[in-house]
């Protein structure tokens, strides 16, 4: 069976709206996108929380900008902003990774 067609899955990544979790599969690049004058960064963390314990930056804070993230393997992987207040307020997402058939 052929591998499925590698997709991107945009995230307006914005504060103030709970954003709703997303299914994606290997190969896949979920790409956060923040406008001018928003300030946000980028944080991988273990679990879905609003800690930084343990998490990495793979966007540093900036106003208005986007961070491109591949999907390599399958598993959940846990994304917040943690600017401020904007992560208690809903800026966190878990991205569910799966093998997926063409």
């Amino acid at each position: 069976m052929a591998a499925s067609q590698a997709k991107v899955i945009s995230v307006g990544w914005v504060h103030g709206k709970r954003l709703a979790n997303i299914n994606a599969c290997i190969g896949d690049q979920v790409v956060f996108v923040w406008p001018k004058p928003s300030q946000h960064d980028l944080v991988e963390t273990k679990t879905r929380t609003c800690s930084r314990a343990g998490g990495v930056t793979l966007a540093r804070t900036t106003l208005g900008g986007y961070k491109s993230v591949a999907m390599t393997k399958a598993g959940n992987r846990h994304f917040m902003c943690s600017v401020g207040l904007h992560c208690p307020l809903g800026q966190i997402i878990s991205v569910t990774t799966r093998r997926c058939a063409g």
